[in-house]
């Protein structure tokens, strides 16, 4: 056999790639001594990194063997525990600790004298996780107090690659969840029904394990914030409606979202009261009844909700309930009565005061006219009154103001040199729906 030499030359590529010029015996004819030259490119493609308890990527790339067999063996430096290199210079197995390693990796081949390098360098990724909430990377969770939430997912998981054997689970390292609010550990999803109202700081960390190692990532905080409904009512329906006749019922309209097993009344606000007839359904907010009482009535509901979380929320809405009562409008029918009506908005200004100067004592005939808020069906009577504003002294009308008590027509009929003015009332009684409803007119009569 001759004597074989060996040189190594490198080649410049994109990635650092080791070649050699390896020699060796070769079968020559006739017993004659021959020289094998081989030029070898050696590297590793992949990205050079892996994750935690993952294989590496990392793929040899040999050429020029010419059949020849390469033996791989690590000569310095070191590859990541867990990964071994093997013969055929491939890596196998799963890094069982993070960080970087780096490794040289000396290629040789049988019968065949000299060999060649390359450097293997493989980064382990630390598993990491980071808050995912509300759609959003961040770190604040909003909620509403006593209403079950829609299950959530709280953190994403980085640098991790589940595979058989392996197992991750999540874990509150600091702070307390909000009452009612659970985690599922392997997931970290949200579930639940927040029963407190405030502010809850946690930490979670992740720890993942392959059955023999195990690594616990850095705890990431999350703000979960729970609040009470904002709660609105509103009567916006409410309300005009006529003495002595149904009112249609009026619910409120809220925000509210029903809870289960939460007792929800509604009340009147201190001391208002509502008009004769109507009342104020205590579980349904609902306003319902006959009124009879005419008038214009200012209203303040509540609405009480005993929450689960041991805050009552109470809120409340002001609406303004008028109840148009019935009077009739009195037309001048006779000339020589000169006659101003001054009503205002009824029954604001209730009851109606009327004005008439006559003058020279002439007669004078005054018929009803329009009756507000008149329906069909109602029938009238009619009578002369005291001065509803003077009940102490009820001044009646004299002999010669007479009144039809079925048509309301009123005949005034002064004695001669009737000078002073003098005041009296129109009481009007309505039947409707079997119920009588009075309103009083006060009138004032003028002489010159």
């Amino acid at each position: 056999m001759s004597t074989v030499s060996f040189h190594i030359a490198l080649l410049r590529i994109a990635i650092p790639l080791f070649a050699a010029l390896l020699t060796g015996c070769g079968g020559g004819g006739s017993g004659g001594n021959d020289t094998v030259t081989l030029t070898v490119g050696f590297n590793y493609s992949g990205t050079g990194q892996t994750n935690l308890f993952a294989t590496p990527d990392s793929q040899p790339q040999i050429s020029g063997m010419q059949g020849h067999t390469p033996n791989c063996a690590v000569t310095s430096g070191q590859l990541p525990p867990g990964i071994t290199m093997n013969s055929d210079c491939t890596v196998s197995g799963k890094a069982a600790a993070v960080g970087s390693y780096s490794a040289v990796v000396t290629l040789t081949s049988p019968g065949v004298s000299g060999s060649v390098t390359s450097t293997l360098g493989i980064f382990v990724n630390a598993p990491a996780i980071h808050a995912n909430v509300n759609g959003n990377t961040g770190g604040a969770l909003f909620l509403t107090a006593d209403l079950p939430i829609t299950p959530v997912q709280m953190y994403n998981t980085q640098n991790y690659t589940q595979s058989t054997g392996m197992t991750a689970q999540f874990a509150v390292t600091s702070g307390t969840l909000p009452t009612g609010l659970n985690m599922d550990p392997q997931t970290s999803i949200l579930s639940g029904t927040p029963t407190s109202v405030g502010t809850s700081t946690i930490s979670v960390a992740m720890t993942v394990t392959d059955g023999q190692n195990s690594y616990t990532t850095l705890p990431v905080p999350i703000n979960i914030n729970s609040a009470l409904q904002n709660y609105v009512l509103n009567y916006t329906n409410c309300c005009t409606v006529n003495v002595g006749v149904p009112m249609q019922t009026v619910a409120p309209t809220t925000t509210y979202t029903p809870i289960s097993g939460v007792v929800v009344t509604y009340a009147l606000f201190d001391s208002d009261v509502l008009p004769a007839g109507v009342t104020l359904d205590a579980s349904t907010g609902a306003l319902s009844g006959t009124p009879t009482t005419a008038g214009i009535y200012y209203e303040s509901t509540t609405m009480n909700i005993g929450l689960p979380s041991g805050s009552d929320q109470i809120t409340s809405n002001n609406f303004t309930l008028l109840v148009l009562g019935i009077a009739p409008e009195y037309l001048v029918t006779s000339t020589g009565v000169n006659a101003s009506y001054f009503a205002g908005n009824y029954p604001a200004n209730y009851p109606y005061w009327i004005n008439y100067n006559l003058s020279g004592n002439a007669p004078a005939t005054v018929s009803p006219g329009t009756i507000y808020n008149g329906l069909a069906g109602d029938t009238y009577s009619y009578a002369l009154t005291c001065d509803p504003t003077t009940p102490q002294t009820c001044v009646t009308a004299p002999a010669w103001i007479t009144i039809n008590a079925s048509t309301g027509v009123i005949s005034i009929n002064p004695p001669a040199n009737t000078t002073s003015s003098l005041t009296f009332g129109v009481q009007v009684t309505t039947q409707r729906g079997g119920v009588s409803y009075q309103f009083v007119q006060f009138w004032g009569i003028n002489f010159s």
